[in-house]
């Protein structure tokens, strides 16, 4: 979406429609945010993964 966003073609329709403009700046902010709020929850997911796995350590079967 982002890469769509400053693309030529985008910029055509912004000098083609100048209303739109507001549209896809929202648009773009979106994007970002979702960029950020997903690494933010994937980052949260590897912890707690990372904590269940040394929790489970203590379960584990050594040969």
């Amino acid at each position: 979406m982002q890469s769509w966003l400053k693309s030529e073609h985008a910029k055509a329709i912004v000098r083609d429609s100048p209303e739109l403009k507001e549209v896809l700046s929202g648009a773009g902010t979106a994007a970002k945010t979702l960029a950020k709020e997903q690494a933010t929850a994937l980052s949260a997911e590897e912890s707690a993964l990372a904590k269940i796995n040394s929790q489970l350590a203590a379960f584990r079967v050594k040969w």
